[in-house]
């Protein structure tokens, strides 16, 4: 597993009371070789309650019994389609999108490539919800940069 600098740490707080923090060293207690803590959020197979992003003095919190958002402690209501009514359960939507900038130099005469190095490595984070209800599905996310 190469090593990632995140910007951002997850903590899964459980309906039972336990937690599991991200560490910045991102590893599996379950499989430290090949997997990320995240892994071990998949595999507890206990019922979140809510999941928050926290880094650079900030937090961005997901409830997934109510489906509402929290920044910094502050509400935040999104406009979206309205749920008809709750539904029995709030799926988590988490993952990182990573976008890798590269200069590279060409051999003007032949086309070929000659070098190519990484100008810059981004990482944007999504947190949200899916649910389903009477057959459709819904889903609000945040992007934090």
């Amino acid at each position: 597993m190469g090593q990632v600098n995140l910007k951002y740490l997850f903590v899964a707080e459980f309906i039972d009371g336990s937690v599991i923090e991200q560490t910045p060293e991102d590893r599996s207690k379950l499989d430290p070789e090949k997997r990320s803590e995240f892994y071990d959020v998949l595999q507890s197979g206990k019922e979140l309650r809510s999941f928050s992003l926290v880094g650079n003095g900030q937090k961005v919190t997901v409830d997934l019994i109510t489906g509402l958002f929290e920044v910094n402690g502050l509400p935040i209501l999104l406009e979206s389609d309205k749920l008809p009514t709750l539904p029995e359960k709030f799926t988590l939507i988490f993952y990182r999108q990573h976008t890798h900038d590269y200069n590279a130099t060409y051999d003007t005469k032949t086309g070929e490539q000659i070098k190519r190095e990484e100008a810059g490595h981004f990482i944007e984070y999504f947190i949200g919800w899916q649910c389903n209800i009477k057959g459709k599905n819904y889903q609000q996310k945040l992007a934090i940069s």
